[in-house]
């Protein structure tokens, strides 16, 4: 009826795609792994066209490293914040440092201000006070004469059109 050969064909073709559709099925990983450490079954496969993966790390191999990873992240977070720990020092110095020279210059300026000889540096300062005084009082003072400037030279002209409007006869009706 059906020729040994062909039967063969039939039966080795039905099982390598029912095993190819197995093989992707998730509840089957157990079982595929322990297949895939024996090594006559992995001849047999790979004589069939199967492609086999390398096999997976332990769970105990993984882990190990991750934890390794982790532990390198770690030592070059730890050099970064140090790092940064350090620039940070030495701003807040230097900070620290300008903070100190202007405190000292204020009290040599204090302290010169107090001598006799330098006691112009007070009728200086009293003398740029009023120089900024009087340049805004100055252009407070030049609108003040614009705006009078002006009123003065319209308010003639308003009064004559005044006085002419009155004066003109009105038709009789």
């Amino acid at each position: 009826m059906f020729e040994p050969a062909f039967l063969v064909s039939l039966l080795i073709g039905t099982l390598t795609t029912l095993i190819r559709v197995l093989r992707n099925e998730p509840r089957l990983q157990a079982f595929w792994s322990r297949i895939e450490r024996n090594q006559s079954l992995t001849k047999l496969f790979k004589l069939f066209g199967f492609k086999i993966p390398a096999p997976r790390e332990s769970y105990q191999e993984r882990t190990s490293k991750l934890f390794a990873k982790f532990q390198q992240v770690t030592e070059e977070t730890e050099e970064i914040v140090s790092e940064l720990e350090r620039n940070l020092r030495t701003k807040e110095n230097v900070v620290n440092q300008l903070d100190q020279r202007h405190k000292d210059l204020d009290e040599k300026l204090e302290k010169m201000k107090q001598l006799p000889e330098y006691s112009n540096l007070r009728t200086l300062d009293l003398l740029e006070q009023l120089i900024r005084d009087q340049k805004r009082d100055g252009r407070r003072s030049a609108l003040r004469d614009y705006g009078l400037y002006i009123l003065g030279v319209a308010t003639p002209y308003v009064i004559n059109w005044i006085t002419a409007q009155s004066n003109t006869p009105k038709p009789a009706p």
